[in-house]
């Protein structure tokens, strides 16, 4: 066992050198940070103006446990079974996706349509529906910016929504949100929602063995398996739309940065149309927003 610097300046010149040479290089810098946070209470900031700042034998040991499984593969996330978005913290779990920042431009776009429709939804709830919740970081996010908002969160894995729970109750919103077990929108009958959205499995299956090792060995299958082409999910999810999206209602998805064409002649078979390709940060098309034709 490698004997750590106590300086935590130090420490943190030495964390980031060895992350550099893990699974993923590119987050070296701050997962360091990160774990000089967590497991110490330095910040970066400190760093910067408390150079002669030591850690205890306890927290070195701690930190040697955090480094070790991090060179595993497993994420910073896993790790301390944490992970923000959209400025909020989840809780996460081996059973749901770690959110990731790529799904905030889909919470962008679902805020700007809100804005521009909340006269409609002014004497009335608006009613949400989330396919595949996982954590639950969309649909309760939705639920902090859009108030009095009502939504149902529908996952096939039970652990997973209770994660889901866990984190709606973090954030109190559990008197407006309610959870089903169920596969896709087929769980809900004829039952009408305003907003559709998710973020399902969309991973070829051939491709899951070219994940990184931090994405296939830590994340469930069931939320990355999305079928031989990637699109069983959005198949189902457009069969049922109809039946489900209210007149001037939205679907909104997230998808692979190549598949929102195909997904596009998938709905426009179903007769749905697309409103907006949704773009991520990298300017890649992350998702999609799509109508019935406001029937």
């Amino acid at each position: 066992m490698v004997n750590l610097p106590q300086n935590a300046k130090a420490l943190y010149d030495y964390l980031r050198q060895a992350l550099s040479q893990s699974h993923d290089p590119d987050c070296a810098d701050l997962d360091a940070r990160l774990i000089l946070e967590k497991r110490a209470g330095v910040t970066y900031i400190d760093l910067l103006t408390q150079s002669s700042a030591t850690l205890s034998d306890a927290q070195l040991e701690h930190i040697q446990s955090d480094l070790a499984l991090r060179l595993k593969g497993m994420p910073i996330a896993k790790i301390y079974g944490e992970k923000e978005f959209w400025g909020r913290a989840f809780a996460v779990s081996e059973d749901v996706l770690d959110p990731r920042p790529d799904t905030e431009s889909i919470i962008e776009a679902v805020l700007k349509w809100y804005k521009a429709n909340a006269a409609h939804y002014a004497s009335r709830p608006l009613r949400l529906l989330d396919i595949g919740t996982g954590s639950g970081c969309i649909v309760i996010t939705l639920l902090k910016e859009i108030a009095e908002a009502e939504a149902v969160a529908v996952d096939y894995s039970w652990p997973a929504l209770m994660v889901a729970r866990q984190n709606a109750a973090r954030h109190d919103v559990v008197n407006r949100l309610s959870f089903v077990q169920g596969d896709y929108i087929s769980a809900f009958g004829h039952d009408s929602f305003d907003l559709i959205v998710t973020n399902p499995p969309y991973i070829p299956h051939a491709d899951i063995t070219n994940l990184s090792e931090s994405v296939k060995n830590y994340d469930p299958i069931l939320a990355l398996d999305g079928g031989i082409d990637g699109l069983d999910p959005y198949k189902k999810i457009f069969i049922s739309i109809k039946n489900n999206l209210r007149p001037n209602g939205r679907l909104f998805l997230e998808c692979g940065f190549d598949q929102i064409e195909a997904i596009n002649r998938i709905g426009i078979n179903l007769g749905t149309n697309l409103e907006r390709i949704i773009y991520d940060l990298g300017g890649h098309a992350r998702g999609g927003e799509f109508s019935c034709g406001d029937k």
